[in-house]
């Protein structure tokens, strides 16, 4: 009986033992677990904090502050040229109205860009487009030194992949080289329009959804490009695959979310344009109005005079044909006379009588006496 209690009594000291060592080692892996779910779980806190406070501003709030604020433009063919929405962009802000001075790259040389163009009133734009034609996100990573001013306030991205492969690989690599070069710069990405056959759907989703993860504000085109339903926005032979309207809305609609759609803007944009549109208008109509006096002068003062000097040469013919006349025939007459009368020396009497009535009676007589 005694050697049953001891056998208890060891068994119980063992199972004593097993069960403090088990909860020893199983405490340790529950620090350990803690500690490894909590770095786990610091990254999505961040994330999750990110998503509560946005990473990057509006467009709008920076370029607000700014006195002299810069914008830079990453895209492909859609920004190229001047049928492109970027340079379109530069004129529709003279009319908010903005002092824009405006640069894109040499279409000859890309490596460099073409000197500022500066032209409008009113407040500063720095605009640089660093847009080129068959260009990806990938490209624009890679020249990202040379493309991006350290100065830079807005970074918008507008590219229109063709593929979601790498799509996210790509947009991150870029967004971490454009916070290297320009820190204090927001970003800004644009969700390109879905085409007509509906290709395009699944990169723009990708696009978003990116945007939406990393907190990078969106500019959707494709909204604006749906509400227009019925206008030609897009061509074939453009370099920038865009029509004229097609360029324009696309410009509104990022200067819109750059400068924002305020009603000082608005009525600013309104002062703006009745004062350009105008000027021609009264122009227009200057010019015809001194168009027709113009031939009434001619018609009254050159027809006349001229058809009055014709009726003056006839008088001046009659004076110089009567002039020469009279003085030449009275003297050569009456020195003739004298010079004739002493060749004919048969008959002084014929010389003495002037008249043809004296003559005959002279003959007469003297045929009477010889009868």
């Amino acid at each position: 009986m005694k050697g049953v209690m001891t056998g208890l009594v060891v068994v119980l000291v063992n199972v004593a033992l097993v069960v403090g060592l088990v909860v020893w080692l199983q405490g340790r892996p529950d620090l350990s677990a803690v500690s490894e779910s909590s770095s786990t779980t610091e990254a999505p806190t961040s994330s999750s904090s990110s998503s509560s406070s946005p990473t990057f501003a509006e467009p709008a709030t920076v370029l607000k502050e700014d006195e002299h604020p810069f914008v830079v433009v990453l895209g492909g063919d859609e920004g190229t040229g001047e049928t492109g929405w970027v340079q379109r962009m530069a004129t529709i802000a003279l009319e908010r109205p903005r002092t824009v001075s405006y640069s894109a790259l040499e279409p000859s040389d890309p490596t460099k860009y073409a000197d500022p163009t500066r032209s409008g009133t009113g407040k500063r734009l720095w605009l640089r487009n660093g847009s080129v034609a068959g260009s990806s996100i990938s490209y624009a990573a890679n020249r990202l030194r040379f493309l991006v001013a350290r100065n830079a306030d807005v970074v918008v991205i507008s590219f229109q992949p063709t593929t979601t492969k790498g799509l996210d690989r790509d947009l991150n690599d870029l967004l971490k080289k454009v916070r290297r070069q320009a820190h204090e710069a927001t970003v800004a990405i644009v969700l390109q329009p879905v085409a007509a056959d509906g290709s395009g759907r699944t990169v723009r989703a990708r696009q978003e959804a990116w945007a939406e993860r990393n907190r990078v504000p969106t500019i959707d085109v494709n909204k604006a490009f749906v509400k227009a339903e019925g206008v030609q926005l897009r061509s074939e032979w453009a370099d920038s695959h865009l029509t004229e309207q097609g360029a324009d809305l696309w410009a509104r609609t990022v200067l819109d979310r750059l400068i924002g759609r305020g009603r000082k803007a608005s009525s600013s944009t309104t002062a703006a344009e009745t004062p350009t549109v105008v000027p021609p208008t009264e122009a227009i109509p200057e010019p015809t109005t001194t168009e027709v006096p113009i031939p009434e002068t001619t018609t009254q003062a050159p027809a006349p005079t001229q058809t009055a000097p014709t009726d003056v040469p006839p008088t001046f013919v009659p004076p110089s044909t009567i002039a020469p006349e009279p003085p030449p025939a009275e003297p050569t007459s009456t020195t003739e006379l004298p010079p004739v009368d002493p060749t004919t020396t048969s008959d002084p009497t014929s010389s003495e009588d002037l008249t043809p009535g004296a003559s005959t009676m002279g003959e007469s007589a003297a045929s009477g006496s010889g009868g």
